[in-house]
């Protein structure tokens, strides 16, 4: 079982969104997560892919979710787990992460 840790901001993007649909699709990922590890969310038809973000360090990802305009999730991968970090629409997401 991975470890998960949700930071606030990504709380405050989930609620800012006003999504109910891709909140679902949230949580049914950070379960997803948690019991099973990152790359089993990959047999979900909403999430796209998993990428390394270039430019950064090696241990930020992004999600790719296939939802409306086009989410991005952003993680971060450390030994202890899984940080959940920031969650937006395509557009706004590069200018503000990480």
């Amino acid at each position: 079982m991975t470890e998960i840790y949700i930071v606030n901001a990504f709380n405050r993007d989930l609620k800012k969104l006003k999504d109910k649909k891709y909140e679902q699709i949230i949580k049914k990922i950070l379960l997803a997560v948690k019991m099973n590890g990152l790359y089993s969310i990959l047999k979900f038809p909403e999430v796209v892919d998993i990428k390394k973000i270039q430019g950064h360090s090696e241990e930020y990802y992004r999600i790719r979710i296939k939802h409306g305009v086009g989410y991005r999730v952003g993680i971060e991968l450390i030994d202890d787990g899984i940080y959940f970090l920031k969650t937006d629409k395509r557009k706004d997401f590069y200018r503000k992460f990480p």
